[in-house]
């Protein structure tokens, strides 16, 4: 019985070829397709929500200044279009320097948005973009739960009745400042503290405290889900590699039980069988035929096989001479 002849195994790639890592090259340029296919859809469907949430209001408030704009200039006919648009510049750019529009040159107001406090709470929002770091060994399954519940309820509700309270928000954007605040996204578009209104000079300081603790408080919290992921992944991993070592086995097993079988014992030789004969006609014809053949063939002897020696003929007796008075 003849096996399949073995192949020899094959070389594996050497590290200056380009052999085998193709298919590698392949694969990380296609996610990284799609990775940027994706984020770039996240994007434009993200401008499209911003862009019909806050464009009408955009719109409307610049139909309400040119009616305000031209409603002055028909009250004032001294004033003319040009005056009052470099006024309302001036005007423009000493808000963005935090000057008050209710305050002037007359006023005894010592108002200020750079005071200590206000200083001091600008510094502390600078140096805690940096974040905190917290071993991942602290964490437990238990312990992260009430970390989570515990820390929602002290640095995000509990901020939000006092931002209520005290800046006069309603809670959609106290909820907002705070989301905002603690995932350091920081627009500016609300301040604590900026009122003045309020005179308090420990609420800016109180305020930076609670950021410091609330980022801290979040990278423990992306900190915990990071190290959940990466166990997940690992055992998925690990699980996976067995799997996949058991199909590899299998299939060798199979593959090997199909290329080397066991040989087979030899089959014997089957006896010659001699088909009957059904029908007379046929059988005077294998008659017929039979003694035509031999008759050309002639009486000749068959040959004895080869290897063996026809026996010799046995001697012949002698003959006895007949005596003068023996009968025959």
């Amino acid at each position: 019985v003849t096996t399949a002849p073995q192949e020899p195994p094959a070389r594996p790639p050497q590290a200056g070829s380009g052999v085998g890592r193709a298919p590698g090259r392949a694969m990380r340029s296609t996610t990284l397709l799609a990775l940027l296919a994706l984020v770039l859809l996240y994007l434009v469907s993200g401008a499209l929500v911003f862009q019909a949430l806050e464009q009408p209001h955009e719109q409307q408030a610049q139909r309400e200044l040119g009616e305000v704009r031209e409603k002055f200039l028909r009250a004032h006919p001294c004033v003319s279009d040009h005056d009052l648009g470099r006024f309302i510049k001036d005007v423009a750019d000493a808000l963005g320097g935090g000057a008050e529009p209710d305050t002037n040159s007359t006023s005894n107001s010592n108002h200020s948005a750079w005071d200590l406090g206000s200083a001091f709470f600008f510094s502390g929002t600078i140096i805690t973009t940096i974040k905190w770091h917290v071993p991942p060994e602290l964490v437990r399954i238990l312990s992260a739960v009430l970390f989570l519940l515990i820390g929602c309820l002290l640095f995000v509700l509990t901020p939000t009745f006092v931002f209520c309270y005290v800046e006069g928000w309603s809670k959609l954007e106290a909820i907002y400042f705070v989301v905002v605040t603690l995932t350091t996204v920081g627009f500016g578009d609300y301040v604590a503290g900026a009122s003045p209104n309020q005179n308090s000079a420990a609420y800016q300081p109180l305020v930076w405290f609670w950021i410091l603790l609330g980022l801290a408080y979040f990278a423990s919290v992306l900190t915990t889900i990071g190290n959940w992921l990466r166990v997940v992944s690992r055992r998925t991993r690990a699980e996976m590699g067995g799997l996949t070592a058991q199909a590899a086995s299998w299939t060798g097993t199979v593959t090997a039980r199909v290329t080397q079988r066991p040989p087979s014992p030899p089959s014997p030789p089957t006896p010659p069988t001699a088909s009957a004969l059904d029908y007379p006609s046929e059988n005077l014809a294998f008659i017929d035929e039979s003694s035509d053949t031999q008759s050309e063939r002639g009486c000749a002897l068959p040959r004895a096989p080869r290897g063996r020696r026809r026996p010799p003929n046995p001697p012949r007796k002698p003959v006895r001479p007949r005596g003068p008075g023996r009968p025959r």
